[in-house]
Parts: structure tokens; sequence; C-alpha cells
């Protein structure tokens, strides 16, 4: 088995600058709320203990986001599970033409592999689906933020990199556990081997849609909205074009993408989950832990 990572020096740079950055806590309080009890309090954010308790934040940000993700299927009610099905019903049907469908790409093809407008825009943002492309990008993006108190370039950032993160660990496991083949390797769309195809799902498409979605709710403008998904739909089909994923794993992949992307950015305005440190001295012994509040 061969897992792709990025090296140790940039790992550590994408999580320490990542989990480092944190929404700061709202100025002020509502007319009419009670103030918090002392115990309650936030603690002091003195020049030397800030980064520290940002980082903190941070940690917890993502282990929420995360939990999230990792506990959709018990949270499922009708309108979600309605979304879910139809979401299989239409992967299951490109799963059943995927050959047909890349025969028809391939029949339209130019003999270079360039014609086309879709192919085009499609190779020309290619590159943008790769995380190792991306991550220290959004990563300096993050610091600067943080640094400026600029929370515009800050928040969009830090839910891009958790994003690429937890559907990226998702992708992982799915994909060694699914191990279908790729449509250049000549073995069909039916050929699957544990721990060892990388086609499903395709993380470039996962990765356009988060981008998309984040960077579409943030700029909260229909033209916006409209260019990024055409942008990300265009990837998704370059996936397919070129002989590098099923029509099937690009659909998939572009569901999963937007779901991470849209908990993401859920769990980040929303307290659902709290998770605090906790230190026990009573009943004669002691110990540190964490403790989850729903």
């Amino acid at each position: 088995m061969t897992i792709s990572l990025p090296s140790n020096a940039a790992l550590l740079f994408c999580l320490i600058t990542g989990l480092f950055l944190r929404p700061e806590a709202s100025a002020g309080q509502d007319a009419g709320v009670a103030e918090p009890l002392e115990s309650e309090a936030p603690q002091a954010r003195e020049w030397y203990t800030a980064p520290f308790l940002d980082f903190w934040g941070a940690a917890k940000d993502f282990g929420q986001a995360t939990w999230l993700v990792a506990s959709a299927p018990a949270r499922l009610d009708r309108d979600s599970g309605l979304k879910l099905g139809s979401v299989v019903l239409v992967g299951g049907a490109l799963f059943a033409f995927d050959q047909e469908i890349n025969d028809a790409l391939d029949a339209t093809a130019n003999p270079d592999g360039s014609g086309g407008f879709l192919r085009r825009v499609g190779d020309f943002v290619e590159p943008m689906g790769l995380q190792g492309n991306t991550n220290v990008y959004f990563a300096g993006a993050s610091v600067l933020g943080y640094l400026t108190r600029q929370d515009w370039i800050k928040n969009p950032a830090k839910q891009i990199l958790y994003s690429q993160w937890i559907g990226g660990l998702g992708r992982q496991i799915v994909g060694y556990v699914v191990g279908r083949h790729r449509p250049s390797e000549g073995r069909g769309p039916y050929a699957f081997e544990f721990g060892e195809g990388t086609s499903f799902p395709s993380g470039h498409s996962a990765v356009a849609f988060e981008l998309a979605y984040v960077l579409s709710h943030h700029i909260d403008r229909w033209p916006a909205s409209l260019l990024l998904y055409g942008l990300a739909g265009t990837l998704a089909f370059q996936r397919v074009d070129s002989n590098s994923h099923w029509a099937s794993d690009a659909f998939l992949g572009s569901a999963w993408g937007y779901f991470v992307a849209k908990t993401v950015v859920a769990s980040e305005e929303s307290d659902r989950v709290a998770m605090e440190p906790m230190i026990d001295v009573g009943s004669g012994r002691s110990g540190m832990g964490v403790r989850i509040r729903f």
C-alpha cells in the first residue's frame, strides 16, 4: 500500500498555522442577556497567553467539525435522507453507464486531447484540485488574516483547510477499502481490488466543491456562486474527460466535498458541540482530560 502524504515540514506547517486560527469571540453581548458567572467568564487574554488560547480554540473547532462529519449518519432525518438517497441514486445510474460515458467522451475528443471550451477550462483549473498545491496558500492566508485581524481573509481560508483535511482523510479510507481502478488502467469500470485502486472517489472533484462552497458562502453573491460552481463542475468534467476517473467517481467525490464543506461551515457558526479541558483533583486522585458537551 502506498499513500501519498505531504512532507513532514509541510504537514507541520499546515497543522500549526491552520489550527492556530479561530474566529474571535463576539466583542459584545445582546441587551438583556445576563452576564456569565465568574466561573464561566472567558480566560484572560494576555499577550503571552492569547496564542495558546487561540490554538486551543481552533483545535476545538476542528474536533467539532470532524465529529459532525463522522456522526452525520446518526443525525439523518427525512429531508437529509431524501437528499442522500437522491445522490446515491444518481451515482448508481452513472456507475451503470460509466463505460458508455467514457467511450462517448473519447469519441468526441480531438486527437490532441485539447479540443472544446470545457476541456480547456478544466485543464487550466486542474491544479487547484491538488491539496499539495493549495494548502500552503490557504495556510498563508490564514496566518495573514490572523495577524491582521481580518476575519474575511482568515475564516474562509481556515474553513477550506479544515474541509480539505477532513474530506481528504475520509477519501483515503473509502478509497483504500473500495479499491476501484482508474479508466486509464484499462481494466473496465467494475475492477475493484482492496487497497489497490485509487479511482473512487475523485479527490480533485471533492476539493473543487469544497472550495466552491466555502468561497460562495462567504462572498454570498449569485454571480460569484455561479462562477465558482461552474469552475468546480468543469474540473470534475476534466477528471472524467482525461481518463483519470469514472463519471460516478467524479460525481460522488463532488457530493462528498460539498457535504464536508457545508458541515465545516455550519459547525463554525453553531455551538452544538463544546470541547473543554478538564482537570480533576478531587476524591484523592488527579488527572487531566477533555470534556465534550452537546
